[in-house]
């Protein structure tokens, strides 16, 4: 129970203190807009090199990519995929050692990977997670997913933190 309130803590931390500030960067003194709608003379009387002056204005007002969140939920979603794995390994060796009946693993989705041997059920969780993270970098890339690009890496780590809880208890 204190490692899933620890790790539990430490997301929401995090993402708090990264939505803060996001927050304080966008706190700023708001610039002023500097270009107006076009009119169809302004098309003809603009040269070229005035119409690519106002692209970098553009450029500076474009949201930023989240790379420090991404990465810090990333270590979060390795580090806790690994203490699930740890502790599956640990519960898989007890009970052939004391005979228990039944699987070690309760998750439906993992049980397969569980009859692995131990380096290849370490390979096929950390490629999983690998692939969660390449979920949220692409909805972070994506214009319908940036706001949601945190979802897949929280969801994983949260599944992984109660499968730790769930073994022991």
């Amino acid at each position: 129970m204190r490692c899933f309130r620890i790790l539990f803590f430490a997301v929401l931390l995090a993402r708090a203190g990264l939505c803060w500030a996001q927050d304080a960067e966008g706190s700023q003194a708001p610039v002023p807009p500097t270009e107006t709608f076009p009119t169809p003379h302004d098309f003809r009387a603009t040269p070229v090199s005035a119409k690519e002056s106002v692209s970098p204005q553009k450029q500076k007002n474009s949201p930023k990519d989240p790379k420090l969140e991404f990465l810090l939920l990333s270590g979060l979603a390795y580090a806790a995929a690994g203490m699930d794995m740890h502790d599956t390994v640990d519960s898989i060796n007890r009970c052939k050692h004391y005979h228990c009946v039944g699987d070690a693993e309760g998750d439906p989705v993992a049980r397969p990977f569980t009859h692995l041997p131990t380096p290849a059920y370490y390979v096929s969780g950390y490629a999983l997670v690998t692939g969660v993270n390449w979920l949220g970098w692409k909805l972070g890339k994506s214009a319908r997913g940036r706001k949601v690009w945190w979802l897949p890496q929280t969801i994983a780590i949260s599944l992984n933190t109660q499968g730790v809880y769930s073994h022991h208890h």
